[in-house]
């Protein structure tokens, strides 16, 4: 296990205190479900660095569907996080390959969902479209070619398209390049 990840679960473990934090799911359940929705998501990164085999797919899928579940009812709630979006995204790009179709279909209409609600308009929004493009692009290729549904090849292109021209409309120029190079099957 990497120092790193050692480190991050100690501290974790040590400033825990569970009667503070069963207490806050009654009086405050946004705070709760971001807590334990970080929570969840440092679990995630480990799991997916030190657990092999079928225990790191049981683990990594059973993540997924409470992080997904969290940025659900959070949203419910009013409560929109671009940055847990990103990283549910990033994590759910981890378990694309063990899913059956049905499973990959519903954790991606979820994926696009949250994406579409964490920047409501793509083309205003130019900026945060680059900050979510990778790991959302990721994802629309894998469903493309295992679904085989020209949707998510278009909604891939749109999605590089408006990022690629932000990369560039914002000076980041080697970014746009490696972008393009990455994602070569979607740019037109």
């Amino acid at each position: 296990m990497p120092e790193v990840a050692v480190r991050m679960v100690y501290l974790a473990m040590r400033l825990l205190d569970i009667n503070t934090v069963d207490a806050s799911q009654v009086t405050r359940p946004e705070t709760y479900a971001t807590y334990f929705g970080n929570t969840i998501s440092a679990l995630t990164s480990i799991a997916s660095l030190i657990l092999k085999g079928e225990e790191r797919n049981v683990a990594l899928k059973r993540c997924v569907e409470i992080i997904l579940n969290i940025q659900e009812w959070l949203v419910s709630k009013g409560v929109i996080c671009r940055d847990d979006i990103i990283t549910a995204s990033y994590h759910s790009a981890l378990v694309l390959d063990i899913l059956d179709d049905s499973e990959l279909e519903r954790i991606s209409n979820k994926i696009i969902a949250l994406n579409r609600i964490a920047v409501q308009d793509f083309k205003k929004y130019d900026y945060e479209v680059a900050m979510i493009a990778s790991p959302f692009i990721e994802i629309l290729i894998y469903d493309w070619k295992k679904l085989n549904n020209e949707k998510y090849l278009k909604l891939a292109q749109e999605t590089f398209d408006i990022a690629y021209t932000a990369w560039i409309k914002y000076n980041f120029h080697e970014k746009a390049e490696n972008f393009k190079k990455k994602y070569e099957e979607v740019w037109r």
